[in-house]
């Protein structure tokens, strides 16, 4: 299992990267709120689980409370982002994604942003069962802008690792909350941004605690 958070930490990185390619969209800059879920190999790893008990019980229960307002599903893991013009910037987006090891293409319609990709990306560690360090991943998905305040991703990511095939879909719900990142409206709380912000890591450090050192 423990393999399996790495690579889904190491793939969350460059889909973020890959992802943020759909920004030339006209989207609003601001506080954004965002449920995702994601899938590897068909299976759900349980990170909005882990994510949600990681919170103390007060917390738990705003967080879901602020997910049912904006109209996020239930049991998705949640997150907010602050995002500039300088986010919806093309060329700095897509230097950004150089700097993950992705070299996306993006072909950009009215109101949707088909992408595709690969990424190369070396693990801090080699994964259990593989001696291998090195992630190499094809990505393809779109980005749908419902409106100026909201979009829908969808995203399938193919891994081989040590000759190893992982298989990662990511499914994504965002919506603009405010122009204001330290002032959010009713239901929101500031330090939110920074909690939520790195729920991946707290996800991942959670899951690799519980998972011991099974490599499957």
């Amino acid at each position: 299992m423990r393999k399996s958070i790495r690579l889904f930490t190491a793939l969350s990185v460059s889909l973020a990267a890959l992802q943020a390619m759909a920004q030339p969209l006209d989207l609003k800059p601001g506080l954004w709120v965002s449920a995702s879920r994601n899938l590897i190999n068909g299976e759900d790893p349980g990170g909005a689980r882990l994510f949600m008990s990681s919170l103390d019980s007060a917390t738990a229960a705003k967080v879901r409370a602020a997910m049912k307002r904006f109209g996020l599903p239930e049991g998705w893991t949640p997150s907010l982002s602050c995002m500039t013009m300088a986010n919806f910037d093309p060329q700095a987006v897509a230097a950004r994604a150089a700097e993950q090891g992705c070299s996306p293409q993006v072909k950009a319609r009215a109101d949707k942003v088909e992408f595709a990709g690969r990424c190369t990306r070396d693990l801090p560690q080699p994964l259990p069962g593989t001696g291998t360090r090195r992630v190499n991943t094809t990505v393809s998905g779109e980005v749908v802008r419902v409106s100026a305040g909201e979009t829908t991703s969808r995203t399938r990511a193919v891994s081989d690792i040590g000759g190893r095939q992982t298989v990662m879909e990511s499914r994504d719900i965002s919506k603009w909350v405010g122009a204001d990142c330290e002032h959010p409206p009713t239901g929101i709380d500031p330090s939110w941004l920074s909690a939520l912000s790195g729920q991946a890591d707290v996800v991942s450090e959670s899951m690799g605690a519980e998972s011991g050192d099974d490599p499957q």
